[in-house]
């Protein structure tokens, strides 16, 4: 697989450094409210009571802001390291049955990664869930979706594109490269790899294929912190 170079003028709003904010390469703070919300659904006695609760509990509220500025912030480092535009990335309440998380491109060209961490079923109708029937995604596939999502953000800025082919995978390199030297490599599982992904597409091919041995980015501690000197070679 050959270096990724841009082959569109790139519209980004670039970083400065002092912006960087820390982030945990455990999730941290999603492993905490993963808890609240396991912890919630053993106590609501209805799905409506539990939904509730889910949207109008402070503590609740803070510990899925703490997610979302976690995750910004991963994704604010990567951007750094690869020259990708400024992406909000949002941590939403909607509880999807299939869907794990979204990169969504606007008419207008504002992007947006949406991650879905309560699942529902899809063997009955919502008006039927009850507390049961409420999926917690666990940290190691969340840590997945976000590698995917920011992945079609970047195969969209270089390649001009969104699918699971050739382009996507350069772009899941170069991101798991960053992620695996940020020290993510005990969440990104082998069977997660290019989990996902459409059938008969070139990103299925390689599911669950050995993930690359990657040393620690220079200058990035293992908290994640940002220092003065980032290095990144991108995946070959």
């Amino acid at each position: 697989m050959s270096a990724i170079t841009p082959t569109a003028v790139l519209t980004t709003s670039h970083y400065n450094q002092s912006e960087l904010r820390p982030f945990s390469n455990k999730l941290v703070s999603y492993v905490d409210y993963a808890a609240m919300l396991q912890k919630l659904r053993s106590a609501a006695k209805t799905f409506f009571v539990m939904n509730r609760v889910l949207k109008r509990s402070p503590k609740l509220r803070a510990a899925r802001a703490a997610v979302r500025a976690e995750m910004q912030s991963i994704y604010d480092h990567v951007a750094f390291l690869l020259g990708l535009p400024r992406v909000p990335v949002c941590l939403s309440l909607r509880k999807r049955a299939s869907i794990r998380g979204a990169a969504a491109l606007y008419k207008d060209g504002r992007q947006e990664i949406r991650i879905f961490p309560i699942s529902g079923t899809s063997k009955k109708s919502r008006l039927l869930w009850v507390p049961s029937d409420i999926g917690i995604v666990r940290p190691e596939f969340i840590c997945e979706v976000l590698l995917h999502e920011m992945a079609h953000v970047h195969e969209t800025v270089f390649g001009g594109v969104s699918d699971h082919e050739h382009s996507f995978v350069q772009s899941y390199l170069a991101i798991e490269h960053v992620l695996l030297g940020f020290g993510f490599g005990p969440l990104l599982l082998r069977e997660l790899r290019f989990a996902g992904c459409g059938i008969g597409t070139f990103a299925t091919s390689l599911y669950a294929t050995a993930r690359p041995q990657v040393m620690a980015l220079q200058g990035i501690p293992s908290s994640g912190c940002a220092s003065q000197d980032f290095r990144c070679t991108k995946a070959d």
